[in-house]
């Protein structure tokens, strides 16, 4: 269940409704973005009903796994579509909401499951192009 600091990275992103940022060129994205801020708006399961301090656990070792990861974005390994990312050969997607030459927010989904419990989270985060 812990494996979620990957789900950044193996996540689905596409919430437009309250977005800022509408567009890019994919060459402003492409280097090494690290996680300098994570927060799990919302967490679901699926199949079983968990109590509020596992709920708190989850998102606790989540946001403080994603903090310092960084994820690498080359032009040719996206597409970009107004202001989502769609990561090729996966089903990321992530809505950017604010985008400078050095700080990136994006709001993201995670869709999985862990031995037959559905997990859907919605996440914010900020990242901080790095050399």
């Amino acid at each position: 269940m812990f494996a979620l600091t990957m789900g950044v990275c193996m996540s689905s992103c596409s919430d437009d409704d309250d977005d800022d940022f509408k567009g890019a060129d994919a060459g402003d994205l492409v280097g090494n973005w690290k996680c300098v801020d994570c927060d799990v708006e919302s967490l679901t399961f699926t199949g079983t009903d968990l109590p509020t301090s596992v709920k708190d656990m989850i998102i606790t070792k989540f946001e403080t796994e994603m903090i310092g990861t960084v994820t690498t974005i080359d032009e040719n390994s996206i597409q970009l579509n107004g202001n989502v990312i769609i990561f090729k050969d996966s089903d990321i997607r992530w809505t950017i909401t604010e985008l400078t030459a050095n700080h990136m927010e994006v709001i993201y989904k995670v869709d999985q499951s862990y031995n037959g419990i559905g997990m859907k989270m919605t996440v914010e985060a900020e990242f901080n192009k790095i050399n």
